[in-house]
């Protein structure tokens, strides 16, 4: 097991509520999601349709075709709700952004965390592109089944943006209401807390145990500023682009360097 393992699973037994906010698995994933820009978001949005093309030619196991569609008029009708609905997005948007902006420099960060208003709008206007795309290349795609699998997957991902967006509507509801906007301030400050006391925790317990586990191993620390010594083989100096330690697997290394024999002990022999 990892040092890191290792802090991990005793902070787990003595801050449990810590070590929960800090290791939910959900909302890290929901945090890298929410923090793509706009071209990261239509590049896999982009690649998941390509990926769709390929599956239409060579697998097709039929999955897909949930839905009985007349393309040409699914379409005209899809484009204009999604426009629309992108409309009612950035509305709602600037309504929280104009009640909020004599406080909006000190809650910028908590409104882009807890609103992700930039995710929503992202999406929105992936979409919007895509059919379009989708619209004016559909003469020259020959295949009705690509068009209507497509199709069918920019629906799906409009449903999941209505649900976004009705989320939107309830957060900026919150945050213009004073009081819940105050409850959810305490809550971004108490999770700023945690994530604080959690790092550092980490990294005071990192340093100390690593230091422990090297010493016990046999090795002595060095001062860079102390005279050189005889026994000394080669200083390393650090360059601008080395990674410096972030983990290592104890039990691995105290197992590598059972094997380590010393080759003056050898000569000895």
């Amino acid at each position: 097991m990892s040092l890191i393992a290792n802090i991990k699973s005793d902070a787990k037994q003595k801050f449990p509520l810590i070590y929960s906010a800090n290791n939910n698995l959900v909302k890290t994933f929901l945090f890298r999601l929410y923090s793509f820009n706009f071209k990261m978001l239509f590049f896999v949005y982009c690649l998941i349709i390509i990926i769709i093309i390929f599956y239409t030619l060579f697998i097709d196991f039929g999955f897909l075709k949930i839905l009985n569609i007349n393309f040409e008029d699914a379409i005209k009708t899809f484009t204009t709700t999604v426009i629309t609905l992108v409309s009612m997005n950035l509305f709602v948007t600037n309504l929280l952004l104009t009640h909020l902006k004599d406080e909006r420099d000190d809650l910028q960060s908590i409104i882009d965390k807890r609103v992700n208003f930039k995710f929503i709008t992202y999406l929105g206007f992936s979409i919007i592109i895509s059919i379009l795309i989708l619209y004016f290349l559909s003469p020259s795609i020959t295949n009705p089944e690509i068009k209507s699998n497509i199709l069918i997957f920019i629906f799906s991902t409009f449903i999941i943006y209505i649900i976004f967006l009705i989320s939107l509507y309830n957060n900026v509801f919150n945050f213009i209401h004073k009081s819940k906007r105050n409850e959810i301030i305490k809550s971004e400050l108490e999770l700023e807390f945690d994530r604080a006391f959690y790092n550092n925790f980490l990294k005071k317990e990192f340093k100390t145990r690593y230091i422990e586990f090297i010493q016990n191993s046999g090795f002595v620390r060095y001062n860079s500023f102390a005279p050189l010594n005889d026994n000394l083989v080669a200083i390393y100096k650090a360059g601008k682009n080395d990674r410096f330690l972030c983990d290592i697997n104890t039990d691995k290394l105290k197992n590598m360097l059972v094997k380590i024999v010393d080759e003056k002990n050898i000569m000895k022999l």
